[in-house]
């Protein structure tokens, strides 16, 4: 059974209560299906820290429990994306948009300092952005299929790196001990800290590395190259 800290491998699909249309989807034939797909979306499993916030609070809770298989969650808004926040309707003088040439219409999405928005009003001069997550005040139902707990060191600690997206090379696993070597080059003191959270998540002793400075050398010569070419 699933409980927090685990880490979790799941596909999801996730859609509008009231209507049932789907939103997102981690499946492909899914997002075919809903006209949800995007080519530049490399649909595959996720895998998420149960109880870390990497899920919405809804979801992340009703997962601890549940094994692997197929389950269905009903989501009211305040455990899914929260309910709308009326702080987060700004007024936002137009010169503000003419001055990067952006004509606002109802319905843009807008990115102003680094806050996604989108547009509710025009009226004089004054328009009016809504800062909400698009999802706000809206019932979820979360389809979800889950397909691995896992608990081998080396796919946890993989996981860790993938979540965080920061790059690494080969794991090495020594009894009760791993050696990664980092995708690049950190400061000694951020190393630390990379460390710590990656037993952090894994219960596993980690040694992290720079990348190696020493290069094989390529003997131009001898360099093997594939029949045909």
């Amino acid at each position: 059974m699933i409980k927090k800290g685990d880490f979790v491998q799941l596909d999801y699909t996730g859609l509008l209560t009231e209507t049932q249309k789907a939103f997102d989807t981690t499946l492909e034939k899914v997002a075919q299906e809903k006209k949800l797909y995007n080519p530049k979306v490399n649909y595959k499993p996720v895998t998420v820290i149960i109880g870390e916030g990497q899920l919405v609070s809804g979801l992340d809770k009703n997962l601890e429990g549940k094994g692997v298989g197929e389950h269905t969650f009903s989501l009211k808004a305040e455990e899914a994306f929260g309910l709308k926040d009326p702080k987060l309707l700004k007024l936002i003088p137009l010169k503000d948009f003419t001055s990067q040439r952006i004509q606002p219409v109802v319905g843009l999405d807008v990115n102003i300092d680094g806050q996604v928005g989108i547009v509710r009003s025009v009226n004089s001069g004054r328009i009016i952005v809504d800062f909400n997550h698009t999802l706000s005040s809206k019932d979820i139902t979360y389809q979800v299929h889950v397909r691995k707990i896992l608990t081998d060191p080396k796919e946890k600690i993989d996981a860790w790196f993938h979540i965080t997206g920061f790059p690494h090379g080969e794991i090495k696993i020594q009894g009760k001990k791993a050696t990664v070597e980092l995708g690049q080059e950190i400061p000694e003191p951020l190393i630390k800290h990379f460390q710590e959270q990656v037993e952090r998540y894994t219960g596993i002793e980690v040694i992290l590395t720079n990348p190696s400075k020493v290069k094989p050398i390529s003997d131009k010569k001898h360099e093997h190259t594939p029949k045909g070419q």
